[in-house]
């Protein structure tokens, strides 16, 4: 099981908790994991309402991806876990450039 606790029936359905959150403007959101809670194999189409929501909320200078692959292995491979944001057309590449680093980077004022 990739929780600590017995997953929600609906997988977002706490999701307005956390969007509720959005208007603390210190406040950004590590995406890991997310497509443990897809209930489709990769593209993981049925994420994008959601995420989409997030991001409405919080804006991509505020979401940063994680993996948290050593939780997830089982579930889906690191490259689907990845590929699904890196490769959508669901987001511009400004905003996959966010999301993906440049948000990790700024919040956490780590210049590699």
């Amino acid at each position: 099981m990739p929780t600590a606790r017995q997953p929600d029936p609906e997988p977002f359905q706490r999701l307005p908790e956390l969007l509720a959150l959005a208007r603390y403007p210190n406040v950004a959101v590590k995406m890991s994991a997310v497509p443990a809670l897809s209930r489709r194999k990769y593209p993981f189409a049925d994420l994008w309402p959601f995420l989409h929501r997030l991001i409405a909320e919080f804006g991509p200078d505020r979401l940063m991806w994680g993996s948290d692959w050593t939780r997830v292995e089982s579930l889906f491979s690191f490259e689907d876990g990845l590929h699904y944001l890196r490769d959508t057309n669901e987001l511009s590449a400004a905003e996959k450039e966010k999301m993906l680093g440049g948000t990790l980077k700024r919040v956490f004022r780590w210049n590699p």
